[in-house]
């Protein structure tokens, strides 16, 4: 799909986590429109991500087209969506480790008026996570 802009958008630096951590926004055309994609890695939620989140959430809250949200968040999803209200998870199932996975840290949000039309988890591919796939719908 053709890219019509991007955007670097910086998450605070925590005291207690090593790495900088930011998000990058991609709007690209879609034959219904534009569409904001937006991935990040974000810090561990014992490192204190709830503040990262709120800096990400007030972000997302200025974006005016169809929105997805990907990534590591390093949170389960029931927290996670609960800090991003009107955010809904578009793939559900374990991802982390990948050689046993018991947790989801890795998803794909979406806010209407986008919609999933499947979702899954991938197979192993040499990641220590496994991959998370969607395939969205804009009415």
């Amino acid at each position: 799909m053709p890219v019509e802009s991007t955007e670097l958008i910086d998450l605070r630096q925590l005291r207690y986590d090593t790495a900088r951590r930011g998000a990058i926004r991609v709007d690209v055309e879609t034959k219904s429109g534009t569409v904001a994609v937006v991935g990040t890695h974000m810090s561990h939620i014992s490192r204190g991500s709830s503040l990262q989140i709120g800096q990400l959430r007030n972000v997302l809250s200025r974006i005016k087209v169809p929105a997805v949200l990907a990534g590591d968040m390093n949170l389960w999803g029931p927290p996670l969506v609960a800090q991003l209200p009107g955010w809904h998870r578009a793939v559900k199932g374990r991802t982390w480790p990948a050689w046993r996975p018991h947790s989801q840290p890795d998803h794909i949000l979406v806010r209407p008026p986008l919609s999933v039309v499947e979702s899954e988890v991938l197979e192993a591919m040499g990641s220590d996570h496994l991959a998370v796939r969607a395939r969205l719908a804009i009415p």
